[in-house]
């Protein structure tokens, strides 16, 4: 459940098919744990919600595994499976979410456009040890335009035709961004994660000077717990539904050559109505720009 108020464009946020075959599993077991196939069959895993082969991901590729025989395993991801019925679970909360004023800053001689989503989270390691991380992806195009009227790319994932990985530059390998040391079984936390993105504002591409410099994004913010598990590696599973937030914004020359903002239009942070889920994507941003990135 979660209650969405929102004031002075920000958004706080709290979160509180069938098998023929009879399968159960012990309380004792986290989402996102290998359990091995034993005498059951992948074929009756497959029908039930929630239960996957497994989760590969990568800087090109997100991807979620069937079940099957051959690799003798499966997990379970969704806290609304049928096979997931713990007594008590890790605990996460998602206390706020603020979206910063949009600002140009000068960070070393040049300009960068910039935009900070900030996440207030509590965490309660009730059942397992474990770390949080964010993946995010992103549908975006950024392009400039010259003084000689020309447009040019910066970035287009309309192609692509889904939310790619969303990498800050070209040397970000991040697949799981912000993530946070081990949280020992037992204990309360809170975190603050705060990533901002941006985007440099160039004052000449190729010897023309740049009038503007204009960004449509949409991004999704998925908020995954990896639990310790021994001596088989967890995968990521998400803790909170995915959440929606963005901008369509505009810089240009002030009267006295200063970049400015000129026009700005945000998205507040929205969570997802359809319950949690396990992030998919083909590429990445980096894949998806052009030399002007």
């Amino acid at each position: 459940m979660c209650d969405v108020s929102v004031m002075n464009q920000s958004v706080s946020l709290r979160v509180f098919s069938s098998s023929s075959k009879v399968i159960s599993r012990p309380v004792t077991v986290a989402r996102g744990q290998r359990l091995a196939l034993g005498e059951l069959q992948a074929e009756n895993l497959k029908a039930v919600h929630g239960v996957i082969g497994g989760y590969r991901i990568s800087l090109s590729q997100g991807e979620v595994l069937p079940v099957n025989e051959a690799d003798d395993a499966y997990y379970i991801w969704d806290n609304d499976s049928p096979l997931h019925s713990p007594l008590f679970e890790n605990e996460f909360q998602l206390e706020s979410v603020t979206l910063n004023r949009p600002s140009v800053a000068r960070v070393g001689g040049a300009c960068y456009l910039v935009m900070q989503p900030e996440f207030q989270v509590s965490f309660t390691t009730a059942t397992h040890s474990a770390r949080l991380g964010e993946i995010r992806l992103v549908e975006s195009e950024r392009f400039v335009t010259l003084e000689n009227g020309d447009s040019l790319t910066i970035t287009d994932t309309q192609e692509i035709g889904a939310p790619v990985l969303y990498l800050q530059h070209r040397d970000d390998t991040a697949v799981v961004r912000q993530e946070t040391d081990l949280q020992l079984q037992g204990t309360d936390r809170e975190y603050f994660f705060g990533e901002s993105v941006s985007q440099k504002v160039p004052d000449y591409i190729n010897s023309v000077a740049v009038s503007s410099v204009t960004v449509l994004e949409r991004f999704t913010s998925y908020f995954m717990q990896q639990v310790l598990s021994t001596p088989e590696q967890s995968i990521w599973v998400p803790v909170c539904a995915p959440i929606s937030w963005g901008w369509s914004i505009r810089v240009g020359r002030r009267y006295d050559q200063e970049w400015d903002i000129l026009r700005r239009k945000l998205m507040l942070p929205t969570v997802g109505h359809d319950g949690w889920e396990m992030p998919t994507w083909r590429s990445n941003l980096v894949q998806s720009a052009s030399e002007h990135f």
